[in-house]
């Protein structure tokens, strides 16, 4: 939204089926199709983004399959890889993600294949994302998770970490805090952020002049969905229920 003032956007969390981090390769491409497929109900589209680390690594190619030539598809992983191999220059890359997401390599692989030398430092952090979506973001709860998993990070002396979770964005003063307390300044990178501006170079000449809207369909109309979605984007939102 804030890249593509101009952009409408139809946009569909499969609530009542996630977390997909935990899940099987096969099991997430499944539910990742059937959700395309309901987007694709809403009438013609522009671009595809699948705004889901767990799903970008495990169904981005079935989903090109899929879809064929007929519009890009941009997963969140690649543009995280990438905008973290710029921003490093000699130290080691941390990817901070899902079970499923470190479990798939693609992170370490996109990495290496810009960077050969580059020494990458995966770890898997489940628990940051019910600390999200329950709103906790500070404090001595998150920081006790927090030290659960960022003391490999700062034991490796990463220079760059990428936030390889889009619930993990929310948690960002709170891990750059953490790193700052135990002396060590990282970049981090946020692959949603990247990830939008990589959608923004797609579509921005055809976006300039249109109307800004954003339709949000849920799965399941679970109350903390609208919370969160509010942390996000600092506005309550209304939501549509949809089945699969």
């Amino acid at each position: 939204m804030d890249e593509l003032p101009g952009c409408s956007i139809q946009y569909l969390g499969d609530t009542a089926r996630l977390p997909y981090g935990t899940k099987s390769r096969e099991t997430v491409t499944r539910y990742a199709i059937s959700c395309v497929d309901r987007l694709l109900d809403k009438g013609p589209l522009d671009a595809l983004v699948i705004a889901c680390n767990t799903a970008s690594a495990h169904g981005l190619k079935a989903l090109r399959q899929h879809l064929g030539d007929h519009l890009p598809v941009v997963g969140v992983v690649a543009p995280g890889a990438d905008t973290v191999v710029r921003e490093s220059t000699h130290g080691p890359i941390g990817v901070l993600a899902t079970n499923s997401t470190i479990q798939s390599g693609r992170y370490q692989a996109l990495i290496r294949a810009q960077s050969p030398d580059a020494r990458v430092v995966s770890v898997a952090a489940p628990l940051l994302v019910p600390l999200a979506e329950e709103g906790f973001i500070e404090g001595p709860i998150v920081d006790a998770v927090l030290n659960e998993y960022l003391t490999e990070l700062y034991e490796a002396s990463i220079e760059s970490l990428v936030l390889g979770c889009t619930h993990y964005p929310i948690l960002r003063d709170s891990i750059d805090a953490w790193f700052q307390a135990k002396g060590l300044s990282v970049k981090i990178v946020d692959s949603a952020e990247a990830t939008a501006k990589a959608v923004a170079s797609i579509l921005s000449d055809s976006q300039e002049n249109g109307s800004s809207s954003l339709h949000v369909m849920v799965t399941d109309r679970a109350p903390r969905f609208s919370d969160i979605a509010a942390r996000f984007l600092g506005k309550n939102i209304e939501l549509e229920l949809v089945d699969l």
